[in-house]
């Protein structure tokens, strides 16, 4: 049976006979200072791996949000290579 969740809950605890995980909270020093949307959305992404890696440690039902997230960061990266490849044909 798939876990739970209280989706009044940001950190995505599962509900249930589970113990409480705590997770370490994220300084403005250990994220890169956002500059554009992309990067925004890079440290988003880089953050909640974090936070998900963190709760995989205690619960494998984390697994599949993990993966996801990977895939995520992955196509965000090579979106923004294209853009500066696009780039350097504007600039020649």
């Amino acid at each position: 049976m798939a876990p739970r969740f209280d989706t009044a809950s940001s950190l995505l605890q599962p509900t249930g006979h589970h113990t409480p995980i705590r997770l370490p909270l994220l300084k403005a020093t250990m994220l890169p200072a956002p500059h554009s949307p992309q990067s925004r959305k890079l440290a988003r992404i880089r953050s909640c791996l974090q936070t998900v890696a963190t709760l995989l440690e205690t619960n494998h039902a984390y697994l599949p949000i993990f993966l996801r997230l990977e895939q995520e960061l992955e196509a965000e990266r090579l979106k923004q290579d294209a853009i500066a490849r696009s780039r350097k044909y504007i600039s020649s």
